[in-house]
C-alpha cells in the first residue's frame, strides 16, 4: 500500500554549522564578490564540451545541472537526500582527522503541492537562469508585472532556452524567480542508493544567495 503524505521531508549536510545553506555558485568571497556566478554560463557550456557524450541522455536543463553538480562544477543545487542516516554520517565523518567545527543536518519540510519535479515548469524556468550572461541576470526586473516582463528582451532569452526542451511552453514566465524550487532528480549514477531505496535529489536555487532567509515556504530545523 503507497501511502502519500502532505508533507515531505528531506536532508542537507553541512560539514560547518557555520555556513550558511547555499549552492556553491553562490557563494562570495571575504570581500562580498562572487566566486563563480558571473561564469556560470560559461562553465557550463565548458564542462558540455568537455563531456559533450555524457549529457546526450538528458532532456532537462534541470537534469544537466544536476549531473554538473556531481562533476564538481558550482550550480545553483544544492544536494538533499530522503534519508537522515545518509545526512547523518556525511555531518560526522571527518578525514583524515577530526575537525574542531560543528556539523548540522538540515531537515527540508516542505507541503508536497510545493514540489516542483525535474520535468515542471518551474524547474525549466529556474534551471535555465544558467544559460543566461551575468549582464542578462542583472537585467532581470523583478518590479514588472507579468505582461511586461514577458516582452523583455531576457526575457525572450530565456523564453528560448525554455523552448529548447519544452517546445509547447507558453511565453508567460510568472515572477518572482527569485524563490527557490524544491525539486527532486534521480541520480542516475547512484545505483547503491536506489538500491537502498534512499531518495535522493536536489534543491534548485534561483537568484537569493540564502536559502535560509529566502523562502518561508520551506520549514528549517536543525536537527543535529
Amino acid at each position: 500500500m503507497l501511502i502519500f503524505h502532505t508533507r515531505r521531508t528531506d536532508y542537507r549536510t553541512c560539514r560547518d554549522a557555520r555556513f550558511e545553506l547555499t549552492p556553491s555558485l553562490l557563494r562570495k568571497w571575504p570581500n562580498g564578490d562572487w566566486q563563480f556566478l558571473p561564469n556560470e554560463d560559461r562553465l557550463c557550456k565548458e564542462l558540455l564540451i568537455a563531456h559533450y557524450d555524457e549529457f546526450q541522455g538528458d532532456q532537462y536543463c534541470f537534469d544537466r545541472l544536476v549531473r554538473m553538480q556531481h562533476y564538481g562544477l558550482p550550480t545553483r543545487l544544492l544536494d538533499i537526500s530522503g534519508n537522515p542516516l545518509v545526512a547523518l554520517f556525511f555531518a560526522c565523518y571527518r578525514a583524515p582527522e577530526p575537525l574542531a567545527v560543528d556539523g548540522e543536518v538540515i531537515a527540508f519540510r516542505v507541503s508536497s503541492d510545493k514540489v516542483k519535479y525535474y520535468d515542471s515548469d518551474t524547474a525549466s524556468c529556474v534551471a535555465n537562469l544558467s544559460n543566461l550572461t551575468y549582464a542578462q541576470k542583472n537585467n532581470i526586473d523583478l518590479k514588472l508585472g507579468i505582461e511586461a516582463f514577458n516582452e523583455s528582451s531576457v526575457a525572450q532569452k530565456l523564453l528560448h532556452h525554455i523552448k529548447s526542451e519544452k517546445g509547447f511552453f507558453q511565453a508567460r514566465i510568472t515572477l518572482p524567480l527569485t524563490r527557490p524550487a524544491g525539486c527532486t532528480a534521480t541520480q542516475r549514477g547512484d545505483r547503491g542508493a536506489r538500491q537502498r531505496g534512499s531518495r535522493q535529489g536536489s534543491c534548485c536555487a534561483s537568484l537569493i544567495p540564502a536559502l535560509r532567509a529566502a523562502n518561508r515556504s520551506f520549514q528549517f530545523l536543525r536537527i543535529c
